[in-house]
């Protein structure tokens, strides 16, 4: 008996959960997905089914050269034949970049938006201890702080200039917070961006696309300051403070339902 393994075919594995903005699963709703040149079950078999929770699961082929596009298709079946009712665009996008140096950990996620205070006040408590942990592993590795700095102030302009190594502890440790809030507008945004759209706080003629361009990161600064502005007196919102209102959108929107028509 040999003890070689067949080689498998680069793919990728699609995993997506629907949901309506209320958040109501989208349960038992045929799909298909087309990708590249095939679809997938083929037309001879019936669709899949999303599960109970609105959940999908599909490996994908990889393509023999870049890598392919195509959507995932909500079919409704009536009288044996399929209608496409909507379909949602696939496509491979590359990672954003990482504001975590290697070897240090992330940095703490805010509460959210219905953290008790209790809550908040534990995670103002771990912010004190992760800052003990963080400043010197980061004042040892200097240049490959001002290397990713450089790399998220390419998306997102508004982060201001990098602290010198002179630096004290509290002006690196604001400027790491400030690093980190940058990359929930390259990491996360996308999600909030879309939920602002759909609040009419984002103006644009189309959905948001991903991955987020620099232009993009600023409307969403601009938006998010509109969606916090309607919900209490203030002026913009700090990019410290993004996190935790990018947060606050996705939590808005789901409670409230979709502003479309």
């Amino acid at each position: 008996m040999s003890g070689k393994v067949a080689a498998k075919p680069k793919g990728f594995v699609l995993k997506m959960r629907l949901v309506a903005p209320d958040g109501i699963p989208f349960a038992a709703r045929w799909y298909r997905v087309k990708w590249g040149d095939k679809v997938h079950p083929p037309p001879a078999q019936p669709p899949r089914q999303t599960d109970k929770d609105g959940a999908l699961t599909m490996l994908l082929d990889g393509g023999p050269q870049a890598p392919p596009q195509g959507e995932l298709q909500v079919i409704e079946r009536s009288g044996g034949k399929e209608v496409v009712a909507w379909s949602i665009p696939l496509r491979i996008v590359d990672d954003p970049p990482a504001a975590v140096l290697p070897g240090i950990e992330a940095f703490p996620a805010p509460p959210a938006a219905s953290a008790s205070q209790d809550e908040i006040v534990e995670h103002e408590k771990e912010l004190a201890r992760y800052m003990l942990r963080v400043l010197a592993p980061i004042r040892e590795r200097i240049q490959e702080f001002y290397e990713v700095w450089n790399t998220i102030q390419r998306t997102v302009t508004t982060l201001p200039a990098p602290p010198p190594v002179s630096a004290s502890d509290f002006e690196l440790w604001r400027a790491w917070a400030e690093l980190n809030a940058a990359y929930a507008l390259v990491s996360a945004g996308y999600e909030a961006a879309w939920r602002l759209w759909n609040l009419a706080d984002l103006p644009l003629d189309a959905e948001p696309s991903f991955p987020l361009r620099a232009s993009d990161t600023e409307l969403l600064l601009r938006s998010a300051s509109r969606f916090a502005r309607r919900r209490g007196p203030g002026g913009g919102v700090p990019l410290l403070a993004i996190p935790i209102e990018l947060e606050n959108a996705k939590v808005a929107h789901d409670k409230r339902g979709s502003a479309k028509p």
